[in-house]
């Protein structure tokens, strides 16, 4: 069963915290994985301001009980990377987050050429050993060659097996899911799989809850190994739907009682924590 959902999300203002912490709390979501830089910055920076924003929204995730993840774009420099891990340690202790996650896109794949390249650098510049949490990484679907080095030096790997709207048959809700577990379950990490939460892919005349609970449950189905954690892009998409934002929070409703994504929840709050009791 799915036992932890999360969202991404990025950093909320110091104006847009309370809000945020109150809508996170109202989704019930076990986990937010913050996005804590921008896609377009080529070297690693964090200021007092920004380091302090961070970890205030952990502390108050923490106050209702979700978990935090930091999410940092990779570049392959050594100013970067090392730079990275320096900044990084001592805010993964400050923050007490669950892990810390790579996201391996274009800043990293449009500027390493091959399997070979990508491991040479991680060879000489990787400083994230002996790390105080876990490390991830959230890789696209295929297994590209110069994303697999960084997946194989992490505790787990996040694919993004979104099944949005479009004519690739691979990103139909249920196939999406089983093909990205295909693809990097040989690497013998947990796994914990990105689903979407915008422009879905209705195939066959599903309803947008439809499509969510189709992807969701072909998780809940696959092993070897088993896939326990689901992880919803994003946080944005979901205050613009009603319906995405009531299906994230009964799949977490379920996923913190114990339930299967295919179980009914209770009538009513007092059933529910009767059920979690159990």
């Amino acid at each position: 069963m799915i036992s932890h959902v999360w969202v991404f999300s990025g950093l909320p203002t110091s104006s847009q915290r309370s809000a945020f912490i109150r809508q996170i709390e109202e989704l019930r979501v076990t986990d937010v994985a913050l996005m804590i830089n921008p896609l377009t910055s080529a070297s690693f920076t964090l200021s007092v301001d920004r380091v302090r924003q961070i970890e205030e929204v952990c502390w108050d995730l923490e106050e209702i009980a979700v978990y935090s993840h930091l999410v940092s774009w990779l570049r392959p420099s050594r100013a970067y990377l090392e730079t990275a891990a320096t900044r990084l340690r001592p805010l993964c202790l400050s923050t007490g987050v669950r892990s810390l996650m790579f996201d391996v896109e274009e800043p990293w794949t449009r500027h390493v050429a091959g399997e070979a390249a990508a491991r040479s650098i991680l060879s000489r510049y990787w400083r994230f050993q002996d790390w105080p949490c876990p490390l991830g990484a959230t890789v696209i679907t295929p297994r590209l060659r110069e994303v697999r080095p960084v997946a194989e030096l992490c505790d787990y790997v996040l694919p993004q097996a979104y099944s949005t709207s479009g004519t690739s048959t691979t990103k139909r809700p249920g196939v999406t899911q089983r093909l990205a577990h295909e693809n990097w379950s040989v690497l013998g990490k947990p796994l914990v799989m990105g689903l979407a939460a915008w422009k879905l892919n209705l195939h066959g005349g599903l309803t947008q809850a439809g499509s969510m609970q189709t992807a969701i449950t072909a998780v809940e189905d696959l092993r070897d190994p088993a896939v326990q954690e689901v992880a919803y892009w994003s946080y944005r998409w979901l205050l613009q739907s009603a319906t995405r934002r009531d299906f994230v929070r009964q799949a977490s409703l379920k996923a913190r009682a114990g339930l299967s994504q295919r179980a009914a929840l209770p009538a009513g709050p007092g059933e529910l924590e009767e059920t979690r009791a159990a």
